[in-house]
Protein backbone atom coordinates (compact mmCIF):
# COMPACT_ATOMS: atom_id res chain seq x y z
CA UNK A 1 0.00 0.00 0.00
CA UNK A 2 1.09 3.74 -0.72
CA UNK A 3 -0.08 7.24 0.14
CA UNK A 4 -0.47 10.07 -2.27
CA UNK A 5 1.51 12.72 -0.99
CA UNK A 6 2.42 15.59 -3.37
CA UNK A 7 0.10 16.33 -6.10
CA UNK A 8 1.75 19.16 -7.79
CA UNK A 9 4.48 16.68 -8.22
CA UNK A 10 2.33 14.16 -9.01
CA UNK A 11 3.98 11.07 -7.12
CA UNK A 12 3.40 8.62 -3.87
CA UNK A 13 5.62 6.98 -1.90
CA UNK A 14 5.55 3.67 -0.59
CA UNK A 15 4.86 2.10 3.09
CA UNK A 16 5.77 -1.29 2.79
CA UNK A 17 8.22 -2.56 0.08
CA UNK A 18 10.37 -4.83 2.24
CA UNK A 19 13.53 -6.56 2.09
CA UNK A 20 12.05 -9.79 -0.39
CA UNK A 21 11.39 -7.80 -3.40
CA UNK A 22 13.41 -4.52 -2.62
CA UNK A 23 16.13 -5.92 -4.80
CA UNK A 24 13.47 -6.35 -7.86
CA UNK A 25 12.72 -2.43 -7.66
CA UNK A 26 14.86 -0.06 -9.29
CA UNK A 27 14.72 3.55 -10.79
CA UNK A 28 12.63 3.90 -14.52
CA UNK A 29 10.91 0.68 -13.54
CA UNK A 30 7.23 0.72 -14.94
CA UNK A 31 4.57 0.58 -12.48
CA UNK A 32 0.52 0.44 -11.98
CA UNK A 33 -1.33 1.91 -9.50
CA UNK A 34 -5.36 1.08 -8.24
CA UNK A 35 -7.09 3.79 -6.13
CA UNK A 36 -9.34 1.86 -3.86
CA UNK A 37 -11.31 5.30 -2.86
CA UNK A 38 -11.93 5.35 -6.90
CA UNK A 39 -13.30 2.45 -7.75
CA UNK A 40 -9.87 0.83 -8.20
CA UNK A 41 -9.10 3.25 -11.12
CA UNK A 42 -5.77 2.28 -12.77
CA UNK A 43 -2.75 5.18 -13.23
CA UNK A 44 1.14 4.24 -14.58
CA UNK A 45 3.55 5.76 -13.48
CA UNK A 46 7.53 5.16 -12.64
CA UNK A 47 9.73 4.52 -10.01
CA UNK A 48 11.91 7.59 -9.16
CA UNK A 49 13.70 6.51 -6.29
CA UNK A 50 14.78 3.50 -4.48
CA UNK A 51 15.67 4.03 -0.59
CA UNK A 52 18.79 2.32 0.33
CA UNK A 53 18.15 1.89 3.93
CA UNK A 54 15.00 0.70 5.94
CA UNK A 55 12.60 2.90 7.65
CA UNK A 56 9.93 2.10 10.18
CA UNK A 57 6.18 2.45 9.03
CA UNK A 58 3.44 3.21 11.21
CA UNK A 59 3.05 -0.59 12.07
CA UNK A 60 6.71 -0.44 13.11
CA UNK A 61 7.40 -2.46 10.17
CA UNK A 62 10.63 -2.28 8.34
CA UNK A 63 10.51 -1.05 4.46
CA UNK A 64 12.35 0.52 2.16
CA UNK A 65 10.92 4.08 0.74
CA UNK A 66 10.50 4.00 -2.67
CA UNK A 67 8.63 7.38 -4.50
CA UNK A 68 6.78 6.49 -7.87
CA UNK A 69 6.17 9.47 -10.28
CA UNK A 70 2.48 9.22 -12.10
CA UNK A 71 1.56 9.68 -14.91
CA UNK A 72 -1.33 11.21 -16.90
CA UNK A 73 -4.46 12.84 -15.84
CA UNK A 74 -4.67 12.44 -11.86
CA UNK A 75 -7.81 15.53 -11.25
CA UNK A 76 -9.13 12.89 -8.92
CA UNK A 77 -6.51 12.24 -6.93
CA UNK A 78 -6.00 13.43 -3.69
CA UNK A 79 -3.41 13.49 -0.99
CA UNK A 80 -3.61 10.69 1.79
CA UNK A 81 -5.73 8.07 -0.97
CA UNK A 82 -4.14 4.80 -0.37
CA UNK A 83 -3.30 3.44 -3.35
CA UNK A 84 -2.10 -0.18 -4.35
CA UNK A 85 1.41 -0.13 -5.95
CA UNK A 86 2.23 -3.02 -9.20
CA UNK A 87 5.89 -3.15 -10.03
CA UNK A 88 6.16 -4.86 -13.26
CA UNK A 89 9.19 -7.01 -14.41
Amino acid sequence: IAYLSDLSRLQVETTDVDEFIIASIHAGQAVTLTVDALEEREYSGVVRTVGLQQQPNDTGDAHYPVTIQINGPTDDLRPGMSARVYFER
